[in-house]
């Protein structure tokens, strides 16, 4: 229970494989009790209200992933699952959390 409180709550860079595998969807055709069911909501609601804003947390959760795993809860049938995916998206490919369009600095 430590474990799931520190991974909602105060994740780590490191942390962000984790949270990847938990925000994605149960495999098609499993029953509402799996337990992917329980955990995505609460995993998905904290990235999308406070997790987001956090650059270091976003870049290690897009390295693992992270974006794919959004791209796919696009479709789901659950309109504020649906809804979180797709504004968290919007929030880590604006221009306010990074520049995106920035000059890639030069490196000697």
């Amino acid at each position: 229970l430590q474990q799931a409180r520190l991974l909602l709550f105060f994740p780590e860079p490191v942390d962000m494989y984790t949270y990847v595998q938990l925000i994605q969807a149960a495999p098609r055709g499993a029953p509402k009790e799996h337990p992917q069911n329980k955990v995505q909501r609460p995993f998905l609601a904290l990235l999308y209200m406070r997790h987001v804003r956090s650059f270091p947390l976003m870049r290690s959760f897009v390295v693992e992933g992270g974006l794919r795993a959004l791209v796919e809860l696009f479709a789901d049938d659950n309109l504020y699952l649906r809804a979180q995916a797709i504004d968290t998206m919007m929030q880590l490919t604006s221009v306010e959390l990074h520049d995106w369009f920035a000059e890639p600095p030069l490196e000697p």
